[in-house]
């Protein structure tokens, strides 16, 4: 087993050393936990701001609402007996 250290930028990863393999061969890739130097994350956005949106196309406050209606729906039903 042989490792090399890289980049990842996002879309491509860049190994920092030369591979020294010609042929194709099976590789595990492991992202580490720490931020390459550069590419920490802007802890000043607001995080809310950056999530507007995010379950457009999902339908999850249809379901939410859903879910919490059956809840309520539920917690009735037992109440009655």
């Amino acid at each position: 087993m042989l490792t090399i250290e890289g980049i990842y930028d996002g879309q491509k990863i860049q190994p920092l050393k030369p591979i020294p393999f010609k042929t194709k061969r099976k590789i595990v890739i492991t992202f580490l936990n720490e931020a390459a130097e550069g590419l920490e994350p802007d802890l000043a956005a607001d995080a809310i701001k950056a999530l507007r949106g995010c379950d457009k196309g999902s339908s999850l406050t249809k379901s939410l609402l859903e879910s919490r209606r059956e809840d309520v729906e539920f917690e009735e039903a037992r109440w009655k007996k």
